[in-house]
């Protein structure tokens, strides 16, 4: 779930493998959004090869994952 210690954790091993290959630039953009548990802190992970070539690769990923209530035997999607 965003805005926990786990997912923060995540967060930093796809970050710290990424700048260990050697290969790309990372970068985060992290904002809060309102959800149906309060204001959480979300993460883009932005990672780019060769930032400073006319033409480079960039890969960007929203992290997050849903959040599933089970109650009386149905699935509810809040997230």
């Amino acid at each position: 779930m965003p805005d926990t210690e786990q997912h923060g954790e995540v967060l930093d091993w796809i970050t710290s493998s990424l700048e260990a290959s050697g290969l790309w630039h990372v970068e985060r953009d992290t904002f809060e959004s309102s959800t149906p548990f309060g204001k959480k802190k979300f993460t883009n992970i932005i990672a780019t090869r060769n930032p400073n070539a006319a033409r480079r690769l960039i890969v960007a990923a929203h992290l997050d994952s849903k959040y599933f209530e089970v109650s009386t035997g149905e699935i509810y999607n809040y997230v």
